[in-house]
């Protein structure tokens, strides 16, 4: 039997415990949301890799509507300005928490085993998805007030697995960056 360890508290952290075929899955931000109010500098991970890939000149990627034969992208170390439709063009697996008027779909592979994070530069609601099943995130942290990175969420993804970003949000681009946590 798994018992959880910690459950969601506002103010005290956020601290998600998951059981996935018999393991458990912690996602934990970094510290209270109210701490995630910041600057750049106020980042408790560290993002520089993130906050200076943020800062190049992003490849343009124009979101899918929905799941199909695609080239799944990689982690690597140059952003993605991603185009996003009409939400009601968009057939997404997991419901966002928040109803934005835009959504988009990326296919998503690694090159191994480990830990995984994607990052955006706005506020956009970012879900992975395998199969139909919500992939949940082991660590999230936003800092509201830097303009380049608003957040970063990590995931434990495994190579040869189809993944699916679905994104969400108010605007029509997203910058986004994926990288390895195993660098």
């Amino acid at each position: 039997m798994n018992i959880p360890l910690c459950s969601w508290t506002i103010g005290m952290g956020l601290c998600l415990v998951v059981v996935v075929q018999g393991e458990t899955v912690m996602a934990q931000a970094s510290r209270p949301i109210d701490e995630m109010r910041g600057n750049c500098d106020h980042y408790a991970l560290d993002v520089q890799t993130e906050l200076a890939a943020m800062a190049g000149a992003p490849r343009n990627l124009t979101a899918l509507t929905e799941r199909g034969a695609a080239p799944p992208i990689s982690p690597n170390r140059q952003a993605l300005l991603v185009t996003l439709h009409h939400r009601e063009a968009v057939t997404l697996v997991a419901t966002p928490k928040l109803a934005s008027p835009n959504a988009g779909l990326v296919a998503l592979s690694v090159p191994e085993d480990g830990l995984y994070r994607i990052s955006a530069g706005a506020a956009v609601w970012i879900e992975v998805a395998h199969g139909q099943a919500r992939v949940e995130p082991t660590q999230f942290e936003m800092q509201t007030g830097c303009a380049t990175l608003f957040k970063t969420i990590q995931y434990r993804l495994k190579k040869g697995v189809g993944y699916w970003i679905e994104l969400s949000g108010n605007m029509t681009d997203v910058t986004l960056l994926l990288s390895s946590e195993t660098r």
